[in-house]
């Protein structure tokens, strides 16, 4: 499906195309081979972890951004794989599920303000996530 018009909106604002984006569905060859997978919410990285996605490398980005925002950085040629393995120890389906779910709720169906909260929740979380992994952007 393509994007929504208050997707394609917000993403205007922001100065980025998503003219050309459209979901997918997740299949075990799509996954193969993936370092890391993202979703928003908790039932995708349920739903993705049904289709072959491997839970150590299948985060939600609010997940990936506290371990990330709390962790010592990424070393330059670490392998994400064992970046992940060393920010989420001992991290099992059982902990993901038992623990507060931690989500960028659909604004599908919402006002454009619900889109716009959601706009920022992700550029907060992927800077956090950048910096760790890659070392904060230039200027």
């Amino acid at each position: 499906m393509p994007v929504t018009e208050c997707t394609q909106t917000t993403a205007n604002k922001l100065h980025l195309d998503v003219s050309n984006h459209s979901s997918k569905l997740a299949t075990a060859v799509l996954l193969r081979g993936v370092d890391l997978i993202v979703s928003m919410e908790l039932q995708h990285v349920i739903d993705l972890s049904a289709v072959g996605a491997l839970l150590p490398r299948t985060f939600t980005l609010p997940e990936l951004a506290r371990l990330a925002g709390g962790s010592p950085d990424r070393e330059g040629s670490e392998a994400i794989a064992d970046w992940l393995a060393r920010i989420a120890p001992g991290r099992t389906a059982q902990t993901v599920l038992s623990s507060r779910p931690e989500e960028i709720d659909d604004p599908i169906g919402r006002p454009l303000r619900q889109y716009r909260r959601a706009a920022h929740e992700i550029e907060q979380s992927l800077v956090t996530i950048f910096d760790a992994a890659f070392g904060p952007a230039p200027g």
